[in-house]
């Protein structure tokens, strides 16, 4: 099994979807894992009993793999709270779709073929909050998945939109926006209407939900390098929540959000796992 050094590389910026793709063979032992799992999930529970032989013993020592077992949000979470260790996730799908999860049924190739690594980039979001005194403070997340603004009453959100610092769109109408990586471009950027991409592709999108105006505005996609930036226009009529990863980080005035330039995630997939296919699954589906 590889040292941990050689697991670990800098996160790069890639330019195309498959660069930043690697493949390790770890048959000569069985690697040190680090279990977590869903406990309201029994089928998660289930597959944390096979796989618990295995689990790292000496807290002194560095797992090679983050494995957790649940569905795609657990996973987020996982990363959310693990990904500065800087140790690949091989996550385990005890869900539904699993689009960055491995199959149960595949488990076996965790100990018989090479992995195949993709790494992705989180997204850096700072948010403007005024206090009940008056005063501007500033807070700042990362996200794997995404980052969004949306109404928080039941008057539409009037939001303007800037990109590098140009207004792009003057007054959005509607119930927010949203900011997706493309290994979140899967998720909620896929419900309001964005196709989903490879992970690793070189891109953020930009989605509106429930759009009045610009009429018939469309997900947009941005260089990974561009900075998004969302200002609340009449914040006392028509106040905005901000979110990140679906975490609440309640009303804000504005939000600025760009890849980050030093927290990356690197993913694991067994040998048989393929993304290109369950990207055609979604953006196919079948029909009876």
């Amino acid at each position: 099994w590889l040292s941990r050094l050689d697991w670990c590389f800098p996160v790069q910026q890639p330019t195309r979807p498959d660069e930043g793709k690697r493949e390790y063979d770890v048959r000569r032992c069985h690697p040190r894992l680090e279990l977590h799992y869903d406990k309201n999930n029994l089928l998660a529970r289930e597959q944390y009993e096979k796989l618990k032989v295995f689990q790292s013993k000496d807290p002194n020592q560095q797992p090679d793999l983050i494995v957790p077992i649940g569905g795609d949000g657990y996973m987020m979470h996982c990363i959310r709270r693990n990904w500065d260790r800087f140790i690949p996730f091989y996550g385990v799908n005890a869900g539904h779709v699993g689009y960055l999860l491995n199959d149960c049924s595949t488990l076996e190739e965790l100990f018989s073929f090479p992995l195949k690594l993709h790494t992705t980039t989180m997204l850096y979001c700072q948010a403007e909050q005024e206090t009940e005194t008056g005063e501007r403070v500033m807070l700042s997340e990362l996200a794997f998945n995404d980052a969004w603004m949306e109404r928080s009453s039941g008057q539409t959100a009037l939001i303007r939109i800037l990109v590098n610092g140009e207004e792009r769109i003057r007054r959005l109408r509607g119930d927010g926006v949203l900011v997706s990586t493309a290994a979140g471009s899967t998720a909620y950027s896929q419900a309001l209407g964005a196709s989903p991409v490879p992970v690793g592709t070189p891109l953020i999108q930009v989605v509106g939900s429930n759009v009045v105006s610009p009429a018939q505005w469309r997900p947009a996609h941005l260089d990974q390098e561009d900075q998004v930036e969302f200002e609340v226009l009449d914040i006392n009529k028509r106040p905005c929540r901000c979110y990140v990863d679906s975490v609440d980080v309640g009303n804000v005035n504005r939000m600025l959000v760009r890849s980050s330039r030093v927290a990356g995630v690197t993913l694991a997939f067994s040998k048989s796992c393929d993304l290109q296919h369950k990207l055609y699954q979604m953006q196919f589906p079948k029909t009876l």
